[in-house]
């Protein structure tokens, strides 16, 4: 049986306030198995601050959380929305969805929406280590979305101030589709601020590219882009980003790709 007690929190200053821990302890070795209910109040969207939502804790594939196909239906529940959040499956990794906060032990985790409101919902997650388990704090009040794939972080924290400054990324790819999208947030007490979000997305068109070469016909080129972006390690607080252009043509031997060049700016975020 594993450790830890299934407890339901409004998400108040009682629950949000700092090192104010509800109940929770989940063991280390089970943290990938997380899974979270959050409900918000009729009228509450997930990308508002979701303010007077609820949460409820077990873990996946057990449980209420063992079928969430049937769990969560985004128009029934007349309590409002609901949705659960965790890890990827088979992917968690700590250093990519999990980061000591700076000059303490706490920990931030990203949540990933393991539902389908079609919106990809993440919500930051603060624990405290307790022995062999993790302790949880509270949930960040507000979220991030994209339209597929999932969100991690992306780097270490820094420290500005008396606030931490964390970078999100999100990466998807699905039938053509390729995004990258970085959410810079400075977050000082239970307070959550998105300072830049920045995105590329690219569609490469794979049905008719196919259609074409088993025709035996020439597929057109097309051109394809990539993101990457970086917290500046010192100095002013900046989000420094690189754009890669790559041209390709698909043949029946493969993709052959011609370098485009980098486009690479910078990003103010001590505003």
């Amino acid at each position: 049986m594993k450790a830890g007690n299934v407890v339901f929190c409004l998400i108040t200053p009682l629950c949000m306030g700092t090192g104010q821990a509800v109940g929770f302890r989940i063991a280390k070795s089970d943290f990938h198995l997380l899974a979270v209910e959050v409900q918000c109040a009729p009228t509450c969207d997930f990308s508002d601050e979701v303010a007077g939502a609820a949460v409820d804790f077990g873990y996946a594939g057990e449980g209420k959380f063992a079928d969430l196909s049937k769990l969560v239906d985004q128009n029934a529940d007349p309590r409002g929305p609901r949705i659960v959040a965790g890890f990827p499956e088979e992917r968690f990794d700590w250093s990519r969805f999990t980061q000591p906060l700076p000059g303490g032990r706490n920990r931030m985790a990203v949540l990933n929406e393991l539902t389908s409101s079609g919106k990809n919902y993440a919500f930051l997650s603060a624990w405290k280590p307790f022995r062999d388990s993790l302790e949880f704090i509270r949930l960040l009040p507000g979220s991030f979305s994209i339209p597929l794939g999932e969100i991690s972080f992306r780097g270490a924290p820094r420290s500005q101030g008396g606030a931490t400054l964390l970078l999100l990324q999100g990466i998807g790819s699905d039938a053509g589709i390729n995004l990258q999208a970085f959410f810079a947030v400075r977050l000082q007490g239970d307070r959550l601020q998105k300072v830049r979000e920045v995105s590329n997305k690219t569609e490469i068109p794979v049905a008719d590219i196919l259609a074409r070469l088993n025709d035996d016909k020439p597929a057109e080129e097309v051109l394809d882009s990539a993101l990457q972006c970086d917290l500046a390690k010192t100095g002013t607080p900046a989000l420094h980003c690189v754009k890669t252009r790559t041209k390709i043509l698909y043949t029946q031997q493969g993709p052959q790709e011609t370098p485009l060049g980098k486009e690479n700016f910078t990003l103010d975020l001590a505003r």
